[in-house]
């Protein structure tokens, strides 16, 4: 139940072009939002990001504009609370090196991410955009980028093999296509229109080649696994670079991943560009693409009697109850999200991905105290027990500690699995039909 969450209504939209994806094969336990004390030595983890790189006419057409923007998700690195806030750290490193393996561009900064509040912590599509961009000759190139979050220690390393091919010369030519969010900085026209809207993209691009008062026509299909929709426009080129963009129709294309294929035509010459795209985007109003295991994981805040009704309903009737009993929940019904759900169902999302074993994540002693209570404070690591069934096997005693309560919930790993050792100390905060957030 992982992905059950979509988000329809955008406040943060992160494009990834020419997709570079690194296997990493590592879920480190329980890492966003908390520090860890006395923690036993793991196997090396790796963090996993996205590398998206475009290629675009510098000032002088001579030289290339080689942008490298970088998209990590809030589940992949470690947020520390900061008042009333959260952050964290990446130490980003770049090396390019050309096709004769001589060093063109190193690059080693440190980015500060943030997020508002826990949920975005945890929020799998948060992803956090950065990156720079490079002035280069046109050429092949290999690019070398590795990331570390600061807190955790946790690296990934990305290579990329690139060519830049020249924009100067005589005949028409087009940029890689970029996908953004606001086009501000073409006119101020356009930037006024962006002003009150929060769920525009775009598709950028420029021209290059072309003489003051040619016509330039504009021929565009976006698709997704459904539908296509196609446009036309024209152009007369003020200068020899012409920077044009079309709005997507995101009310009509509402697939992730498009695909967009551009063409230019200037008399008899006419140049094509492809380019795909995968959206990852936030905001309220979550849409549950499975609602039997959205309704199975109320069982936390919900009394038997209505849980047994709502599991016998079907299809309509089943929908209904359950935007009903969100509904008499929303704590801000003026506000357009209703937090409480948004909250609950990440926090089951997390606990799917942490802690899913022989059951669902949500269903375990530990997602029941991270959906109940929220994050601990605190993490700390004690004596470790034998597992019953294996007697190689030994697990930590572990310790979730709660300030705001003056408590602590002890897990003991038994059988084949962790237990809540001190309920009793506990049961208080974990019955009832609320949660804290």
């Amino acid at each position: 139940m992982t992905n059950y969450l979509r988000r329809i209504k955008t406040d943060l939209l992160i494009l990834i072009i020419g997709l570079y994806t690194i296997p990493i094969n590592a879920h480190p336990f329980f890492q966003e939002g908390l520090r860890h004390s006395a923690r036993p030595a793991d196997n090396e983890e790796h963090l996993d990001f996205q590398v998206r790189t475009y290629n675009m006419a510098a000032d002088s057409l001579r030289q290339n504009r080689l942008s490298v923007q970088l998209g990590v998700s809030n589940a992949q690195i470690q947020f520390i609370k900061e008042k009333d806030f959260f952050k964290a750290d990446l130490r980003i490193k770049l090396a390019l090196t050309d096709s004769a393996g001589s060093e063109i561009k190193t690059d080693d900064w440190v980015e500060t991410v943030f997020a508002e509040n826990f949920q975005e912590t945890v929020e799998p599509s948060k992803i956090n955009s950065v990156g720079e961009d490079y002035i280069v000759p046109p050429g092949h190139y290999e690019l070398i980028i590795t990331v570390e979050d600061l807190e955790t220690n946790k690296t990934g390393e990305a290579q990329k093999k690139l060519f830049l091919n020249s924009f100067d010369g005589d005949s028409l030519k087009i940029s890689d296509i970029l996908f953004v969010n606001s086009v501000a900085f073409l006119t101020g026209e356009v930037k006024e229109r962006e002003e009150n809207r929060d769920d525009s993209l775009f598709v950028y691009y420029e021209v290059y080649n072309v003489a003051q008062g040619d016509t330039l026509a504009v021929e565009y299909a976006i698709s997704d696994k459904k539908k296509t929709v196609r446009g036309k426009k024209q152009i007369v080129a003020d200068g020899r670079v012409v920077r044009d963009f079309v709005p997507t129709p995101l009310d009509s294309i509402q697939e992730k991943e498009m695909q967009v294929l551009l063409s230019v035509r200037n008399g008899a010459e006419k140049k094509s560009v492809k380019a795909s795209l995968n959206a990852t985007s936030g905001g309220s109003d979550p849409v549950l693409e499975n609602l039997d295991e959205a309704v199975e994981a109320l069982l936390h805040i919900i009394s038997k009697k209505q849980y047994r009704k709502m599991k016998s309903l079907q299809g309509e009737e089943k929908l209904a109850a359950f935007k009903q009993f969100w509904k008499e929940r929303d704590r801000t019904p003026e506000m357009p999200e209703n937090e409480f759900m948004s909250v609950y169902y990440a926090r089951v999302a997390l606990a799917n991905k942490e802690f899913t074993d022989f059951l669902p994540g949500w269903r375990t002693p530990m997602g029941l105290v991270l959906i109940k209570l929220g994050q601990p404070d605190y993490v700390e690591y004690g004596e470790r027990s034998k597992s019953y069934y294996d007697n190689y096997l030994d697990k930590p005693l572990m310790i979730w500690r709660y300030n705001r309560h003056n408590r602590y919930v002890v897990f003991k790993f038994r059988g084949s699995g962790y237990q809540i050792e001190n309920y009793g100390e506990v049961f208080h905060l974990l019955s009832g039909d609320d949660i804290e957030f």
